[in-house]
């Protein structure tokens, strides 16, 4: 027998302490593996868990409530049969696109050939787990093991290698399946609470009625469990399926180093960008212009730090003057500045033109030895620009007062909005005194008396609150405007005894259930007159 080299003995050692990660953070791990899967994997998953899922529910429905069930079973089972192994298949599929996608390898292909040998080794190895598992959970320890095995033979394909990596790190496993167990009951619950609030929302919001929501026991059947289980294991199981990839793939990197080797190629990819992006052409800056250099000389010396060092400038000397001289002198300057720059554009412009009508009439001038009229260029010009402003100023004033009596004919022609005086929200400020004057004389002569004392109510309200006794709000109340015209009014009696009446009349009118007649109005009349005539 060989000695074994030390290095080869130390490894061993720190292989069998090595307890690999924690579940927590494998579990973190997997959740973002999910998170950046290829879309093909996450699709590969789906169409085959779909279809099984979907056709259990209905194998489930058909065994339990049809009359014949016994007959239809065994079409049914084999047809339960190849949706499984069809399942199993894809869900190897998609395990095995996530262990490439972790190792930065091509993805296995999808050829028939790799799909029949596939389907081969998963219809082998995964319906024994329903004979395994049963007597595995009754010995409870191989339990987690024997669970880890079928998702391993899923990834790796190898019944002995799955074996090795369902016995790794046993700590990690059983932490695992504590963890899955608590989110898939909280996942099951709320999928189960949200399928039993789905009919209530719908009959909410639209307003469809169903058996569901009739009676509510009506959920409570082993359909309804059915469902929430099959939902529940179509958003767990994928969770499930990536950890048990990150497992295989940190066992199997303990003897291939694949993990160090994804590293590396990650680093060559980041090194490769990097080289790409800063390696270009070098090419030497253009050299500045003698005024970008002398521009940028004088930002830099007029900086605080280097300004200080230059020669004093010697000012006039202004003590003697006062704020106003200095202000004036300022004003001058600038006006003066204003107009020098104004005359030379003005010279520019007279000399332009005078180019112009001096290359349109050439033979002309020099027949006549005669230099170009600045003088009446310039005033020309000048002439055409008051002429410009003029224009622009009335043109806008004529546009302005168009506005104006559009805007005032508008005002005039619209017509007057029909107040309806059965309404409750009607208020006082809404006409004027002749017009509530005016309403209840046609209230009058219709013979609707009830709305005439309403008329004639507001109608008080209105002299009120013109001669500023009451101000109106459509939150105030009539007692309201009691109180404040006992307040403002100085406990004047009359004002009060006429506006009380009326209110009392109008009260008993409009609230209660007293006959109305013309007495009742003309009364209601001449305590408003009464007000009238306190008011001014």
């Amino acid at each position: 027998m060989g000695v074994v080299p030390p290095a080869v003995g130390h490894l061993g050692d720190r292989l069998k302490r090595n307890t690999g990660k924690s579940a927590v953070e494998l579990c973190e791990e997997a959740a973002h593996l999910l998170r950046r899967a290829p879309v093909s994997a996450i699709v590969t998953y789906y169409v085959g868990s779909l279809p099984f899922v979907l056709a259990f529910l209905f194998f489930w429905t058909d065994m339990s409530e049809s009359s014949i069930a016994r007959d239809r079973a065994a079409a049914e089972s084999l047809a339960m049969a190849v949706l499984y192994v069809w399942m199993t298949t894809c869900q190897a599929q998609f395990a095995r696109q996530l262990l490439a996608f972790l190792s930065l390898e091509t993805a296995p292909r999808h050829s028939l050939r790799n799909w029949l040998s596939l389907m081969a080794s998963q219809a082998a190895v995964q319906p024994t787990k329903f004979v395994v598992l049963p007597f595995a959970a009754l010995a409870l320890l191989p339990f987690a093991a024997a669970l880890a095995f079928y998702h391993n033979a899923s990834v790796v394909g190898s019944s002995s290698v799955a074996r090795s990596q369902a016995i790794l790190w046993p700590r990690q496993n059983w932490q695992f399946l504590g963890i899955t167990s608590m989110l898939g009951t909280v996942v099951f619950l709320n999928v189960a609470m949200g399928l039993y609030a789905v009919p209530f929302l719908a009959k909410m919001f639209l307003g469809i009625d169903t058996v569901f929501t009739r009676t509510a026991y009506s959920v409570l059947n082993t359909t309804f469990l059915a469902v929430a289980i099959g939902v529940s294991y179509l958003i767990l199981n994928p969770f499930v399926r990536a950890f048990y990839v990150l497992r295989c793939f940190y066992g199997q990197s303990l003897s291939t180093a694949q993990d160090l080797r994804a590293e590396l190629k990650i680093c060559a990819i980041a090194l490769a960008l990097l080289l790409s992006v800063t390696c270009g052409v070098v090419q030497a800056e253009p050299s500045p212009s003698p005024q970008q250099l002398n521009e940028s000389i004088d930002r830099v010396l007029a900086k605080p730090e280097y300004s200080w060092r230059l020669p004093r400038v010697q000012h006039e000397d202004t003590t003697n003057k006062n704020w106003l001289v200095r202000s004036t002198e300022t004003f001058l300057n600038y006006t003066e500045g204003t107009l020098k720059r104004l005359g030379h554009w003005i010279d520019r412009l007279a000399d332009k033109l005078g180019d112009l009508l001096g290359k349109q009439n050439g033979p002309r001038l020099v027949e006549s030895n005669r230099p170009p009229p600045a003088r009446s260029l310039r005033l020309l010009v000048v002439g055409l620009v008051a002429m410009v402003a003029g224009v622009v100023i009335y043109l806008g004033w004529q546009t302005l007062a168009a506005r104006r009596n559009r805007a005032a004919d508008l005002h005039a022609s619209a017509p007057a909005a029909v107040i309806d005086l059965t309404q409750p929200e009607v208020q006082a400020d809404q006409q004027t005194l002749e017009q509530w004057l005016s309403m209840a004389s046609d209230c009058i002569e219709r013979g609707e008396l009830r709305l005439a004392v309403r008329a004639l109510y507001l109608a008080g309200l209105s002299t009120l609150a013109a001669a500023s006794l009451i101000s109106l709000r459509s939150s105030k109340s009539d007692r309201d405007y009691a109180r404040e015209l006992k307040r403002r009014s100085r406990n004047d009696p009359e004002m009060l005894n006429a506006f009380f009446s009326t209110l009392n009349s109008f009260e008993r009118v409009w609230y209660g259930m007293y006959e109305v007649d013309f007495a009742t109005v003309e009364s209601v009349q001449q305590h408003v007159d009464r007000m009238r005539a306190n008011a001014r």
